[in-house]
């Protein structure tokens, strides 16, 4: 396949002068050619990096492109691609009015509008919300899926009560009175350890039913305050079997329903039970002497 010269007119024979021109011009070195073409691209593209460089730096392209964008934005809305719905799963303890601030979306705004990742990252940063997704559904409609907290505990500290989640999270600071069947802990580090505490409780419910209130002691333990007054005191470590050796002397002694004030389960496969202190009882003289 050979490729015609878009010039029709036939080739004349080149003079004396010329040819020896021609052969001056081919004798020239070989490699002065590709260094021609690499100095002119490097020209260039220096002019125009220097060119482009100035009108970045002037501001001309981020207002040219703000300008396209607000337009762009505006047909949509006249469209009709306005957030007209804004439709909420998963929500049970999130409040709604304080869900749709982190949203940061009114109705009438352009949905295309709308950045979806940075309202995301607002929602998650609500007490109640472990995680979420947010949508968009065109023309006129945002899907939010909230995946909230599992409220654990009642935390007392410092003369006040908040409810804590499983990962020690602090939820709300108001309506502690709300949850009367979660369990009350005590102490600056027990949000940190309760759910390491309760879960080994929910597998033992005879005990579990019995505890009113778990208190950290020295940042390392835990003492028991159970519905009747008995304190129990746990060691610091093997919780699971210290709680399941109690169970085990309530199912088959009823250990719990005698007269006494405390359980020391600290010693290792060992119970020490703290008997109330009753004053000695009157001897027969005494007793005479007083009649």
């Amino acid at each position: 396949m050979s490729r015609l010269s878009a010039d029709s007119q036939p080739a004349k024979r080149p003079t004396g002068s010329a040819a020896a021109r021609a052969t001056r011009r081919r004798a020239a070195p070989r490699w002065l050619k590709p260094l021609k073409r690499v100095i002119l691209v490097a020209l260039v593209g220096g002019a125009m990096g220097a060119g482009g460089w100035w009108v970045w730096q002037s501001g001309w392209v981020t207002d040219v492109v703000a300008d396209i964008q607000a337009s762009v934005i505006d047909a949509t809305k006249r469209a009709g691609y306005t957030v007209a719905d804004v439709m909420v799963e998963g929500r049970q303890r999130t409040d709604s009015e304080q869900l749709l601030a982190a949203l940061g979306i009114r109705r009438g705004d352009a949905i295309l509008a709308f950045d979806l990742d940075e309202a995301r990252a607002r929602v998650e940063k609500l007490p109640w919300v472990a995680s979420a997704t947010v949508e968009r559904r065109l023309p006129d409609t945002v899907v939010v899926h909230l995946a909230e907290h599992q409220a654990m505990a009642i935390w007392q500290h410092n003369k006040r009560q908040v409810v804590i989640g499983r990962d020690g999270t602090v939820l709300t600071e108001q309506g502690a009175a709300q949850f009367p069947e979660l369990p009350l802990v005590v102490g600056p580090d027990a949000p940190k350890h309760a759910a390491t505490l309760l879960a080994v409780l929910d597998a033992e419910p005879t005990i579990q039913q019995r505890v009113e209130a778990a208190v950290r002691i020295g940042e390392r333990r835990w003492d028991l305050r159970l519905d009747n007054g008995i304190t129990v005191k746990l060691p610091e470590t093997d919780l699971t079997g210290a709680i399941h050796l109690l169970s085990q002397m309530e199912e088959k002694q009823q250990l719990l329903e005698r007269d006494i004030v405390g359980v020391d389960l600290r010693l290792p496969d060992r119970l020490v039970v703290q008997t109330v202190a009753r004053p000695p009882e009157p001897t027969k003289k005494t007793s005479e002497r007083k009649t």
